[in-house]
């Protein structure tokens, strides 16, 4: 732009000089009066290419800005999304484990031994903690502002911490089942031991 404009004074100048040479002579009217239209014609015209510029730069900028936004909206959609998943499947892991403490102590109170399944679900809750904080650390990097230079690292961090939380969550996951499977056993034992109970005190 601000070469048009550079260009839009030497120009007018150089008439303004032509002009004056010709406004010497009375028979150079009618081409002063040409000279002057033309560069009427021509700083309107450039006037014009201005004007065209920078509506152009302003619609690009518009653009650019909207585009800008419409990212950071599906970004913000996606780290909701992302953390929501996350943190339900951990909730409902430790909703799981509080049953199963529950359904321990019923067992331990008919006198049968269960220190393996209680040493698994120890394991299951210290591999639930781990993923809580493999989540809280996401959920902070999900809470920074993205910015424009950085967004390629910003979103490759994203990436990493995301597969970070996932593989522990499905620790905690498989850890929670192995204990639902140690536990059955014991309450097969259980069950076999209440049922040969009865049989006896039948007899």
């Amino acid at each position: 732009m601000k070469k048009i404009l550079s260009i839009t004074i030497i120009l007018s100048a150089v008439l303004l000089s032509s002009e004056n040479v010709f406004a010497q002579t009375p028979t150079s009217t009618p081409v002063l009066k040409q000279i002057r239209q033309q560069s009427e014609t021509l700083q309107k015209n450039i006037l014009e290419q201005v004007n065209k510029i920078k509506q152009e730069r302003a619609s690009t900028t518009e653009y650019i800005k909207k585009q800008r936004e419409e990212f950071r909206n599906k970004m913000n959609e996606k780290k909701e999304k992302v953390a929501q998943n996350f943190e339900s499947v951990i909730n409902n892991l430790k909703n799981i484990t509080a049953r199963i403490e529950t359904r321990i102590e019923k067992i331990e109170a008919k006198g049968i031994d269960i220190t393996s399944s209680k040493t698994l679900l120890e394991a299951a809750n210290e591999k639930i903690l781990q993923a809580e904080k493999e989540l809280t650390t996401l959920d902070e990097l999900l809470s920074k502002e993205i910015s424009t230079t950085t967004r390629n690292t910003y979103i490759s961090t994203i990436k990493s911490q995301s597969e970070k939380t996932k593989n522990a969550v499905k620790s905690a996951k498989e850890a929670v089942v192995a204990t639902i499977i140690s536990l059955k056993s014991s309450d097969n034992v259980s069950a076999t031991t209440t049922k040969g109970s009865s049989t006896v005190n039948k007899k």
